[in-house]
């Protein structure tokens, strides 16, 4: 094998761990949101700062995950433009693009829920 086709597994190996991660995300979305539930049909708060810290945590490990993405866009682009075609040099800034997107959204969803105030401003992202 050579360099490239080791690099490729290797970013296919992480790939897969990365869609362990978001299963585990999606899991603790939704007990966040049965926390959020609970305390809407009981007119309480009490779960308020566990539903905020979950959110949190969330935001913050996708967020590791979408540097991650950044990161390997970046490599690639960079890896591409000795050998490749503009079409494939021009995807590959698309996708760096797209990531810094999601990044940034990262950033500002991450702002949103450390700043919100004991549920008044609720996410839209769950």
């Amino acid at each position: 094998m050579n360099y490239e086709e080791v690099e490729k597994i290797e970013e296919i190996r992480i790939e897969d761990f990365i869609w362990i991660i978001y299963f585990f995300i999606a899991i603790f979305a939704i007990i966040s949101d049965q926390l959020e539930l609970d305390d809407i049909y009981k007119h309480s708060k009490k779960n308020n700062q566990k539903v905020r810290q979950i959110n949190l945590t969330i935001l913050i490990i996708a967020f590791i995950i979408y540097v991650y993405f950044v990161y390997r866009s970046y490599k690639r682009i960079d890896r591409l433009k000795k050998t490749a075609t503009q079409k494939e040099v021009l995807a590959a800034h698309a996708s760096l693009i797209s990531s810094l997107l999601f990044l940034a959204a990262g950033i500002f969803a991450i702002y949103a829920e450390y700043n919100s105030s004991a549920g008044e401003n609720e996410l839209l992202i769950f």
